[in-house]
């Protein structure tokens, strides 16, 4: 049996070996008796055979204690303590054993790096010492609760320096046999060059990305920003800069906002707050005719932007509204309430499909639109209906439409009605005892400001209207409500007209 020594790098030195056999049972040997003993090597190894051995026997009642220690560390046994390896400075912290300090108080020195050998010994001494027993049954038990955990790893990739960089060659006019001269990693030559002082790979590209020289990456994360606080970006074409893009109506704008970025370190909270805190995002966004003639899009930002909010804050807005909306963060998706039967298709065994939409049970039912189970040929329908994207292909930019069916969904669809329904209880329950307090409150959870004089008649009326009519539709009030209360359907009724206010779904 061979060992490698990693520090001599040699490929055949040999080690000093022991192997005890105790048997099952005891037996005797009187003298004057055979006792045969077969050994069979069998190794791939060509340089493993076993050299020169002997064989013995022992009456020990413990025969297995010349074992304990490996034979890596017997050696290192017999080397005079003051010729033996100095442990390493943090090794004597970790220890405390210090020249002339107590436990746990050893004085660090610099050494220099101490041999291979030195750590078997340690190793083995820390396994063994009957004062370390209680540290040892602690580290034995928290290493018990990690597995318990049952983490996966994460693989790392790290790259090789000693492997060449592979090359391509040129083919001329395609022709595959036809070769020409030998290219590397780089980048388009119109977008100027790798550094220099470095490898050719993937870390130079990342740098080069974000380098001062490259002028691109900020445009197009500044673009991207400001796309989110206007609903369109300075070049309206957010997922394409190219010779098709359309060109931006402020270029001037657009280039210092992209040097503050940079110089600012990429800060993104930074660039966000300069945004929202500037002049043209802090105007109003009520339009005048003069207005809406000369800029009818706001593509020269003469107002406050205003545009409907994405599908998956429609859902959030009303659940947050109602006081429905869970807050957990992570995990599997949720499968939130839709019209039955659209996962059901023709010649399919229903009673064996497991793939089937399981609506979930309680706070997972009004989790955020974000963890929506999504089947891109079945995607969700209110989601849809808002122009959420089908996950397919990732989108850069979402178009935005005004239809019907946008308003059929936020009164109809089970979800926002249901959101409508508790929206009722908390306007009850939160809102005071007259109604011009609860109109308010409930109008104030809706758009997050206090109606007008007007508005408030409006509502006030619309809440008079709804008892009066649910007070002689008791059936009515009761397959609304769960009880024939007149009180609680008319709100609900009100609340499911507020979260259906083109104000509580716009961002103005």
């Amino acid at each position: 049996m061979l060992d490698l020594n990693p520090e001599k790098g040699s490929g055949g030195m040999r080690v000093p070996r022991r192997l005890v056999v105790v048997p099952q049972k005891p037996f005797t040997v009187t003298r004057g008796d055979a006792v045969r003993i077969r050994i069979v090597h069998d190794s791939e190894l060509a340089k493993a055979a076993l050299g020169r051995f002997r064989l013995s026997v022992t009456t020990q009642a413990d025969p297995l204690k010349i074992v304990e220690i490996d034979a890596h560390v017997r050696p290192l046994l017999n080397i005079p303590w003051e010729q033996r390896p100095q442990p390493k400075p943090k090794e004597m912290a970790a220890t405390g054993q210090g020249q002339g300090q107590p436990s746990g108080q050893a004085k660090v020195q610099e050494q220099p790096q101490a041999p291979y050998e030195k750590d078997l010994l340690l190793l083995r001494w820390r396994e063994v010492a009957p004062g370390l027993a209680p540290l040892r049954e602690k580290i034995a038990g928290l290493q018990d609760q990690i597995e318990a955990l049952n983490l996966q790893p994460t693989p790392i990739l790290s790259e090789n320096p000693a492997i060449q960089h592979p090359t391509t060659q040129l083919r001329i006019r395609g022709v595959f046999t036809d070769r020409a001269d030998d290219v590397s990693a780089a980048v388009p030559a119109f977008l100027g060059a790798l550094p220099k002082d470095g490898p050719q790979n993937r870390l130079a590209m990342a740098r080069w990305l974000v380098g001062p020289e490259n002028p691109l990456t900020g445009r197009v994360r500044v673009n991207q920003i400001w796309e989110v606080f206007f609903g369109r970006g300075i070049v309206e074409t957010s997922e394409d800069f190219g010779v098709h893009s359309s060109g931006p109506s402020h270029p001037d704008l657009l280039d210092w906002l992209t040097t503050e970025f940079v110089s600012q370190g990429w800060d993104q909270k930074a660039i966000q707050r300069l945004i929202v805190t500037s002049n043209t995002y802090r105007q109003a966004s009520t339009v005048t005719p003069e207005l809406l003639d000369r800029d009818p899009a706001n593509m020269l930002f003469t107002r406050g932007p205003r545009f409907r909010v994405e599908a998956e804050m429609v859902r959030d807005i009303a659940l947050a509204a109602s006081g429905l909306l869970s807050t957990k963060m992570g995990g599997p998706p949720v499968m939130p309430p839709q019209p039955a039967g659209l996962w059901v298709f023709p010649g399919q065994d229903q009673e064996r499909n497991t793939d089937l939409w399981i609506e979930s049970q309680g706070e997972d039912k009004y989790r955020r639109a974000l963890y929506t189970f999504v089947r891109r040929s079945v995607r969700y329908p209110s989601l849809m209906v808002f122009d959420a994207p089908s996950h397919e292909t990732t989108t850069v930019r979402r178009p935005r439409s005004n239809t019907p069916l946008q308003a059929l969904t936020a009164l109809n669809d089970p979800a926002f009605f249901e959101a409508a329904q508790a929206l009722g209880r908390r306007i009850l329950e939160e809102g005071g005892t007259d109604t011009s307090s609860r109109a308010t409150y409930g109008f104030r959870l809706a758009t997050s400001r206090r109606p007008t004089a007007v508005e408030l008649k409006s509502l006030v009326a619309a809440v008079e209207k709804e008892r009066q009519y649910f007070q002689g539709h008791q059936d009515e009030a009761q397959s609304l409500a769960g009880k024939p209360d007149g009180e609680l359907s008319a709100w609900t009724m009100v609340s499911n007209a507020l979260l259906n206010l083109d104000e509580t779904m716009t961002k103005e």
